[in-house]
């Protein structure tokens, strides 16, 4: 059953941590991001804004 090849071959130990992302742990900054309130509406705004871009072009 367990027969097949993984097609990932890098451990996950690895896997978590590179350059751009964080992975399972996220740092400190990360962390205060994503409980402070302010920030996620400030991300709120700025996705609906990017949204209402987009969809204004696909009219």
């Amino acid at each position: 059953m367990d027969t097949k090849q993984h097609k990932i071959k890098i451990p996950w130990s690895e896997r978590a941590y590179t350059d751009w992302n964080f992975g399972m742990y996220p740092t400190p900054f990360e962390q205060w991001k994503r409980r402070c309130i302010i920030w996620q509406f400030f991300r709120f705004v700025v996705l609906s804004l990017k949204f209402k871009k987009t969809a204004a072009v696909n009219e």
